[in-house]
């Protein structure tokens, strides 16, 4: 059974009326338009269709609103027709239906979208096996990704993605003051539409025991003289500088009137009464690393200084 409409049924009343009367129908043009259409740049051909009604049968119009038709848009009867669809396509076009009766308009927005002509490719990982930092520094750990989409990249410690006391940027993962709680594996993992793809990254800690550059040298002078012993090391962490005193005519290893400075490296002995042996020790929590000088305190006017 076919459904008639009721503005059909009216439409055709009308008809049967006026062929017995002598009358004439009209109606006022009607369009059926769609309001948007999204095209990708470099389509061969799109084309919209602007269906319109009316009595007499109305005369439809393609047009672009203010700017003249692309010479790749034309219109073939009822069609907008829009060839190699480029970006300068896109816009606002309008249909107008008109007849004697009365006149309709219609616009469809084209949106022209960029046509991607990368290929997709699946993340690929550049990264170090193996990174190696003194103990007490920083660490930074860097992924190197490619592909296409853009991969999402994340990190795992040991399997674990809870990885606390870090700082981590797209592909980087900055690690301060490195212990050996922080060190072992770490796992960098980028995955796109195209698929995933993971780089471990072992971080390991060293360290430097002191090793004395410059050492104290021997001294022989007058009494009552100050003198200043320098005493510097390598290491890390960085070694601290103590000094002791073993006096060649006391049992007790007690520093004479002193005074330090540049941070320990420099000792100076003030008035020097006492002759023997100055140490210095750089020490830091792997190692020490020591150095003797022989001090000579002359206190006759016969005892010449060395």
């Amino acid at each position: 059974m076919v459904e008639v409409s009721e503005d059909q049924v009216i439409r055709c009343s009308n008809l049967i009326f006026s062929k017995r009367h002598g009358t004439t129908v009209t109606e006022t043009p009607k369009i059926n338009l769609i309001s948007e259409k999204t095209v990708i740049e470099g389509t061969p051909v799109l084309k919209i269709v602007c269906s319109a009604e009316g009595i007499p049968a109305p005369v439809v119009t393609w047009e672009e609103i203010d700017a003249k038709f692309q010479p790749n848009v034309r219109q073939i009867g009822h069609f907008l027709v829009i060839e190699n669809v480029t970006m300068a396509d896109k816009g606002y076009y309008t249909c107008t239906a008109k007849n004697r009766v009365g006149t309709d308009i219609k616009v469809v927005n084209v949106i022209v979208t960029a046509q991607s002509t990368r290929p997709y490719v699946a993340p690929v990982i550049s990264a170090p096996s193996t990174v190696i930092v003194k103990y007490y520094t920083d660490a930074r750990l860097v992924c190197n990704v490619t592909g296409y989409p853009t991969p999402s990249v994340r990190w795992e410690y040991n399997q674990d993605r809870n990885i606390p006391g870090v700082k981590i940027s797209g592909g980087g993962m900055l690690i301060s003051n490195v212990t050996s709680e922080a060190t072992g594996l770490y796992t960098c993992i980028a995955t796109n539409d195209i698929g995933s793809s993971r780089a471990n990254i072992m971080l390991e800690a060293t360290y430097d025991s002191p090793t004395l550059i410059t050492t104290p040298l021997v001294y022989s002078g007058n009494a009552g003289i100050s003198h200043n012993f320098t005493c510097s090391a390598t290491g890390h962490p960085v070694p601290i500088i103590t000094w002791t005193f073993s006096s060649f005519s006391h049992q007790i290893d007690t520093l004479p009137p002193h005074k330090i400075h540049s941070n320990g490296d420099v000792i100076e002995l003030v008035d020097m009464q006492e002759s023997g042996i100055l140490t210095c020790t750089a020490t830091n929590e792997f190692g020490m690393d020591t150095a003797k000088a022989t001090v000579v305190v002359h206190h006759s006017k016969y005892n010449t200084p060395l």
